[in-house]
């Protein structure tokens, strides 16, 4: 599937999902106007093999995941940029409120040197050897 040029001011212009458990997989998530993915309200889904670029919302950029428990790993995240810097701002993941798994991603070319953690996050980094260098909490 290819979600491109979707507008959805920050929140989800490519997919998004409330509350469910989606297998996110094998996706072109291009030039959205908006977050390439959001996940939300308990959402608990498994993101895979998606490439995930050039996305141009207000917050979130690539991927955006608030009060949600996604899967995050082995996608391609590039070129995303988030047009604000503050709470959930973060070029190419952005979690709040959550519990992610992030591992094996390519996460490269951002406006913002690195993922944005908001209040609340528990999160697991199989990336770096569990190091990401620059990581932030807000």
């Amino acid at each position: 599937m290819e979600a491109s040029s979707g507008f959805g001011w920050e929140y989800g212009g490519g997919i998004r999902c409330e509350g469910a458990s989606p297998v996110i997989e094998g996706n072109l998530i291009l030039e959205n106007k908006g977050t390439g993915i959001y996940c939300r309200d308990g959402a608990e889904p498994l993101i895979t093999g998606n490439t995930i670029a050039g996305n141009q919302p207000n917050m979130g950029a690539g991927i955006l995941c608030g009060d949600s428990s996604p899967v995050i790993s082995n996608n391609h995240i590039h070129t995303n940029v988030a047009n604000i810097v503050g709470p959930n701002a973060g070029g190419g993941i952005s979690c709040y409120d959550s519990e992610a798994v992030i591992a094996g991603n390519e996460i490269t070319d951002l406006r913002q040197p690195y993922p944005r953690l908001e209040r609340g996050w528990r999160i697991s980094l199989a990336d770096a050897g569990g190091q990401l260098p620059g990581l932030a909490a807000g």
